[in-house]
């Protein structure tokens, strides 16, 4: 199938049919704005404008600086899209890895303190064998009522997938998502030390109705100075650190499915992690798509320089954001 001559969109098409085995950031020569350049128009910004620009934030949502960086470079009309969904292909290179594999925990578990205690998801921090690390549970069962977090089983399952598919093709050891250690399953002792915990919230003291069928937690890496990006700490080089991640992540067939700057965890030598797979999908999957992937790609771009820079300039988050 040929593309229409009309179409202006030609590299961006081609780079859709490869990605994610061809990276945007290797291309000769280099896609135009892919990255881009700070606003030299910033530099005479005053508190006037700054108000008024925050005012018209306020009141509509839309910030007025989200085009200071121009176009997205990725971006592909909605008939440019159907042509190279018909005839993208598969993704030949990619082959399953292994299952995440289960790891022991000790019955006498150090449980330090909850990590989110208003997240919908229990996280602690604890100590395995003289190490800390973080331990994202998930109900081995359905949420009582009505949720909009999703089956914990789901989410485990998602979870788990994704981290075995940024081992295996060596994402954990980049270090741009955290270290995963493998699974566990919680003892009915380790649901007893929870329950004990005096600041324990809802949804930690909801694993002990399990009805015989334990919980399970995915064993990650903790950073313990980590910070979320947010406004007040982006730069131009941060937000190029996690856009770039981000295509590390799709290297190994992974779609984040959350791109979200409360996902996204800032290091003090300001190393940028992103985590919480558990929205995820990954070529394991066959509804999973090089568009989907590419799709992603062009999301990060806007939101890493269409909300979040333009929204440092104001001190601001629109509804991106």
């Amino acid at each position: 199938m040929d593309f229409p001559e009309s179409t202006t969109s030609h590299r961006a098409i081609d780079l859709l049919l490869s990605y994610p085995e061809q990276s945007p950031f290797d291309l000769q020569p280099a896609v135009f704005n892919l990255i881009p350049q700070p606003d030299p128009l910033e530099s005479f910004d005053t508190p006037a404008v700054k108000e008024a620009a925050l005012a018209v934030a306020r009141s509509s949502a839309v910030n007025i600086f989200m085009l200071m960086h121009g176009t997205n470079p990725l971006l592909l009309v909605d008939n440019d899209f159907a042509h190279a969904r018909a005839k993208q292909t598969k993704m030949t290179a990619y082959h399953t890895p292994p299952r995440l594999p289960e790891v022991p925990l000790p019955e006498t578990l150090e449980i330090i303190k909850e990590l989110n205690p208003d997240g919908h998801t229990p996280i602690f921090l604890v100590c395995v064998d003289g190490n800390l690390r973080v331990m994202k549970t998930f109900p081995d069962r359905a949420r009582y009522g009505k949720s909009d977090a999703g089956d914990p089983r789901d989410l485990f399952n998602a979870e788990a997938q994704a981290y075995a598919h940024l081992l295996h093709y060596g994402v954990c050891a980049k270090g741009v998502v955290p270290m995963c250690y493998g699974w566990a399953r919680l003892s009915d002792a380790h649901i007893e030390t929870i329950m004990d915990m005096p600041d324990a919230s809802f949804r930690a003291l909801d694993l002990q109705f399990h009805n015989g069928d334990l919980p399970r937690a995915i064993m990650l890496e903790f950073f313990p100075d980590a910070d979320i990006m947010s406004i007040k700490n982006v730069t131009m080089s941060i937000a190029e650190k996690a856009f770039r991640a981000l295509h590390d992540i799709h290297k190994a067939y992974v779609e984040h499915g959350d791109v979200h700057r409360r996902n996204i965890l800032l290091l003090p030598d300001e190393r940028v992690v992103w985590v919480d797979f558990d929205n995820s999908r990954t070529a394991s999957s066959r509804k999973l798509t090089r568009s989907d992937l590419y799709e992603e790609l062009m999301q990060g771009w806007e939101y890493m320089y269409m909300s979040m820079i333009p929204d440092k300039r104001i001190g601001f988050i629109q509804w991106l954001g």
